[in-house]
């Protein structure tokens, strides 16, 4: 590396960085689809609010999480579930439109300036 590096041409290790980050991205954007797909099955739409106050909602009595993979999701992009509503509407808008599995995140207006999020198959 170190002699790649001498004669001017370009750092390999830095390639791997940009490749860990794109996967880190992947992954997280993964967490994201899966976790819109459990707050919002059908896929209507729900804004970044009524996300949030469903990661707040209390655990059924069988004790089990509802969104599991979302609330994963949450703290690993933001390190809480709490008061994410904004910081993740910004997220969201940054990821819509990126095709994971066929799928990306859409948006539209739900009035007042607040956007419903949900998940939509990308034609063919």
């Amino acid at each position: 590396r170190s002699a790649i590096v001498w004669v001017g041409l370009p750092d390999p290790l830095t390639t791997r960085f940009d490749l860990t980050e794109a996967d880190r991205g992947n992954e997280n954007l993964g967490m994201l689809h899966v976790g819109l797909s459990e707050v919002d099955p059908e896929g209507h739409g729900i804004t970044t609010a009524e996300i949030e106050a469903k990661l707040g909602e209390p655990k059924p009595q069988n004790g089990s999480d509802r969104c599991p993979v979302l609330r994963a999701a949450m703290i690993e992009l933001f390190g809480r579930t709490e008061g994410v509503s904004r910081d993740l509407g910004l997220k969201l808008r940054g990821l819509k439109g990126r095709v994971l599995a066929g799928k990306k995140i859409a948006s539209r207006k739900a009035g007042g300036g607040v956007m419903k999020w949900f998940l939509t198959s990308v034609e063919a």
